[in-house]
């Protein structure tokens, strides 16, 4: 039997993946029907205000397989405070994302989210402030709740680590990370910008940008003792994995919901338990901060030529067009190699679309 349960500074996640906040999550009907998906362990509300704020439109655009977006749209912490009345007692516990540029207006905020409902708040903590304005953040709003506070972080941070060891000395419950990468451009065939925020600018998300958070998730979960959450690029049950092994006790998605619905969550979760009973895993535990032990200062400059596999090559010549280092060739439908004109660049092993090739 899979154990999927995971702990966020003390709050039970029935599975290790919550949608983050954003638009798929704007109001108390959207909570609720996500909620009532199995495959989901906890869920983070919109990003509150204390006011409603509005946004341009449009706000979405879909390039490739990635999302830019500009939904900086936000209801209000009135509008909040009803929310959290309408919907009762929901199946996975319910985090507040909340912000607002004066630290005593958070406070308030959060002790008002607390006061209807919400079981942790998460605020962003990497707009471009200094370490001790957000350490002091961090003070004034343990001050305030007696719920865990997650606090996020981006990829442009100084030094990552030094900034979550001091959130967590501040106070901090526990991490999450990242939030979308931008400003990006999209334009229209007739040149003007597809999204409409001053100058078209919009935020990228989705599997684009899923290196960067796994680093960044490496990055603070190395740095600190408390949970951290990994979200950015997550489309597939190896994702989930990836970040657990960099040291993440949950993953958020959301891109994917946006494209798929909310019944990737359950699709995620089998896809999830098939991969762990094929590997022989019980639970997450078992491989969570595995790749820390490699993520090491150690830069290698060997050549290492890759090993064919002619069982499991069919000569389907994908490797053979993106070699631009002209080591590889067919002979018919067999795999040929030329160990002198070989880089070790290693492209070619994750190309192949059946695993014939590796280091």
């Amino acid at each position: 039997m899979i154990d999927l349960r995971t702990n966020i500074a003390g709050l039970e996640w029935r599975t290790p993946l919550a949608i983050s906040a954003g638009p798929v999550t704007r109001n108390a009907q959207e909570l609720l029907l996500a909620t009532k998906q199995p495959g989901l362990g906890a869920i983070c509300a919109k990003t509150i205000y204390y006011n409603d704020a509005l946004t341009p439109k449009p706000t979405m655009v879909k390039v490739g397989n990635d999302l830019i977006n500009y939904d900086w749209s936000g209801t209000g912490i009135d509008t909040w405070e009803k929310y959290f009345g309408q919907m009762g007692t929901p199946a996975v516990p319910v985090v507040a994302s909340m912000f607002d540029a004066s630290p005593e207006r958070m406070a308030e905020m959060a002790r008002r989210l607390e006061a209807v409902g919400a079981q942790a708040i998460e605020v962003p903590l990497d707009a471009g402030l200094p370490l001790h304005e957000l350490v002091k953040r961090v003070d004034i709003l343990k001050k305030a709740v007696k719920i865990p506070l997650i606090c996020k972080l981006g990829p442009t941070l100084p030094d990552t680590g030094k900034y979550a060891r001091a959130l967590e000395e501040a106070g901090a419950d526990a991490f999450a990370g990242i939030n979308t990468i931008g400003p990006a451009l999209v334009l229209g065939e007739d040149g003007r910008p597809y999204l409409g925020n001053r100058y078209g600018h919009g935020y990228l998300s989705g599997p684009a940008i899923k290196g960067i958070a796994l680093r960044t998730i490496a990055e603070i979960a190395s740095a600190v003792k408390v949970p951290v959450i990994g979200g950015g690029g997550i489309m597939s049950a190896q994702d989930i994995l990836d970040y657990v092994m960099v040291g993440a006790s949950g993953v958020f998605v959301h891109t994917a919901v946006i494209f798929k619905g909310f019944e990737i969550l359950d699709r995620l979760i089998d896809e999830l338990v098939d991969l762990m009973e094929k590997r022989g895993l019980k639970s997450l535990e078992e491989i969570r901060g595995k790749s820390q032990e490699y993520l090491v200062d150690d830069t290698r400059m060997d050549t290492r030529i890759p090993m064919i596999d002619e069982a499991l090559c069919h000569g389907c010549g994908l490797c053979v067009r993106s070699c631009i280092y002209h080591s590889l060739s067919l002979e018919g439908k067999k795999l040929r190699q030329d160990a002198d004109k070989c880089f070790g660049c290693g492209l070619c092993v994750s190309i192949c679309p059946r695993g014939a090739l590796s280091l």
